[in-house]
């Protein structure tokens, strides 16, 4: 260890005391904790004020003063001298620097004494406003009790008037809850005859469009019907003539075996007359004439044969045009019963849906 006197503090941050009475209010540092050190370590100006204060410092504290001299409870430390010269020097400045501030002392304690006769003078005032004031106080004071009394009297009147309202208050807030649930449900209905006026009108438009659309089919129905009775008696027509053609066949075509039959019994007679005459035979005049007749009636027998076939063929044509006919015809009269079949089943479509729907706004009208 070193033979000098060796101090030393830890490193750390000293915490600002707000006491001014204390060194450590005084004093502060970044790099040594001196609080430790300086704890319990009291300030006054001179000794004087110290030595006053001794009496109430405690056991571990202490006084230190201006000049350093350091008072305990039961002791003190005053630090040495610098010599006698110095201090005589430093008396003859301190008494140069008193000297030179003697001046502006005596001009600050006159000016102080010119405040001071101005501030009685006020304080007088004051004094005297203070007793007006004190007065006014006592009136003021009194009103004051009697507005106290007024104002309880108020208050308790204002306490039952403020229970009374609160008691509404709460009713109103329950009216108000009512009315607004009321609200909420009427809205609700509201909105729900909204819907089903809307879908009621909605229905009422296909109700319309659904009668026009029956109307039309009706009409439709009606104009297939017409012409399926047309068509039908067309078709009777057609078979009638189609009879009366088939008739007129029959009858030529029996006109017609006739004439074949002459005309093989003329065309027999022709030949063994033929054969007669080749032979050398004379039958006579009269067999002259029967031959010429006969050759008359030959020829207008080949002539009716030919109008007869002729007549076939165009009666045969006719049958086969009436036949087409008829078949479209028929033709018509299938197709029109189809129409007709299809109409009907959406008219009873048609009939159903208007039912449906009428119950539909008869329901909605009823809810």
């Amino acid at each position: 260890m070193p033979r000098q006197d060796m101090f030393f503090v830890e490193s750390g941050k000293t915490a600002q005391s707000t006491d001014r009475q204390t060194l450590l209010a005084y004093v502060s540092s970044d790099r040594y904790d001196l609080q430790p050190l300086l704890a319990g370590v009291l300030v006054a100006e001179d000794l004087t004020e110290a030595l006053a204060r001794r009496s109430e410092l405690q056991q571990s504290e202490s006084i230190v003063t201006k000049s350093g001299v350091v008072v305990g409870i039961n002791w003190a430390h005053v630090p040495r001298g610098q010599g006698g010269t110095a201090g005589l020097l430093e008396r003859e400045e301190e008494l140069s620097r008193l000297r030179e501030e003697v001046p502006a002392i005596e001009s600050r304690v006159a000016e102080s004494e010119q405040e001071l006769d101005r501030l009685r003078v006020h304080l007088n005032a004051l004094e005297a406003q203070q007793k007006s004031a004190r007065d006014q106080a006592a009136v003021i004071l009194q009103k004051l009790n009697e507005d106290r009394q007024a104002y309880a009297d108020r208050q308790a009147r204002f306490d039952q008037i403020e229970g009374r309202r609160q008691q509404l208050a709460e009713e109103s807030e329950e009216i108000v809850l009512e009315l607004s649930r009321t609200g909420s449900e009427l809205d609700e209905a509201r909105r729900h005859f909204a819907i089903a006026e809307d879908e009621t009108g909605a229905l009422e438009r296909q109700r319309e469009a659904l009668l026009t659309e029956k109307e039309v089919l009706t009409r439709t129905l009606s104009e297939a019907r017409v012409q399926a009775q047309a068509a039908q008696d067309r078709r009777h027509e057609t078979e009638l003539a189609l009879q009366h053609s088939q008739a007129s066949l029959e009858s030529h075509r029996s006109s017609l075996a006739r004439l074949q039959a002459q005309s093989s019994r003329m065309q027999q007679r022709h030949e063994q007359l033929s054969q007669q005459l080749s032979t050398g035979q004379d039958p006579g005049v009269a067999m002259g004439d029967r031959l010429q007749t006969l050759l008359t009636q030959r020829s207008e027998a080949e002539q009716a044969l030919a109008e007869g076939r002729n007549q076939h063929s165009a009666i045969e044509q006719q049958i086969r045009q009436v036949q087409g006919a008829l078949s479209e015809c028929e033709q018509e009269v299938a197709s029109a019963r189809e129409n007709l079949e299809n109409k009907r089943l959406k008219d009873q479509e048609l009939t159903v849906r208007l039912q449906t729907l009428d119950e539909q706004i008869a329901q909605d009208q009823y809810v």
